[in-house]
């Protein structure tokens, strides 16, 4: 059996409303080597079901439930089981293009390679610019797009080279909100070698009640506090 070179990994937690579209952008590229792993984090609507739906017509597809421990731990979860060299994450109301997988193919000799994404919501697209470079160490690569990027942080805008991140043990940090703002820039100034690439493979989904727009004063706190 050919080895899955590239598995994405998508943590699931009350996203009936996009969760297919986001499976489906995945199922459907057109680069056929890899894995999807969906981690359902105690959802209470039917998003768990869906994951089942996907899992038993598709091989490619491995499905695990966890009982509400925060995206942190499924992404986590999602670093232990997979089986690629590489790995790839995926929030489950958003959605990639056919080709992404396809694109980053290309750079499989890096520690972690950046792609581009496009914020969509009902009346617009909005492409995030960034610097495009190749085969640069950490410190080179973190100072590029720490001047450059606005985005830099974002988990779901690299592909990441499992090895290196089982060897250097990098985990997101459990029950925090931006988590990926501590974990992201590390693991960038770590690397031997990464590229940023002029590729816009992941689409944003701007939804209403999402963590960073909650007006909830108790999670507004807890965001800046941590």
């Amino acid at each position: 059996m050919k080895k899955n070179i590239i598995t994405v990994i998508i943590p699931v937690y009350n996203s009936e409303k996009y969760l297919e579209k986001t499976i489906k952008s995945i199922l459907e590229q057109t680069y056929n080597n890899y894995e999807l792993i969906l981690i359902d984090n105690g959802s209470t609507d039917n998003s768990a079901e869906i994951c089942k739906k996907y899992q038993e017509k598709d091989k490619r597809v491995k499905f695990y439930i966890q009982s509400k421990k925060g995206v942190s731990n499924a992404r986590n979860m999602g670093i232990e089981k997979a089986t690629g060299e590489f790995i790839c994450f995926v929030d489950s109301d958003d959605y990639i293009e056919k080709d992404l997988l396809e694109n980053l193919s290309k750079y499989f000799g890096n520690d972690l390679v950046k792609y581009k994404l496009k914020i969509v919501d009902d009346k617009k697209n909005i492409k995030i610019d960034g610097p495009i470079f190749e085969n640069l160490n950490g410190e080179e690569a973190f100072e590029k797009l720490c001047f450059k990027d606005i985005i830099m942080e974002s988990p779901c805008i690299y592909m990441y080279n499992l090895k290196f991140l089982r060897k250097n043990k990098f985990k997101f940090l459990p029950n925090a909100y931006h988590e990926d703002f501590g974990l992201i820039p590390l693991i960038i100034i770590t690397a031997k070698k990464v590229s940023s690439v002029d590729v816009y493979g992941y689409n944003y989904v701007q939804v209403d009640n999402s963590i960073v727009r909650n007006d909830d004063y108790e999670k507004t706190l807890k965001r800046a506090n941590d």
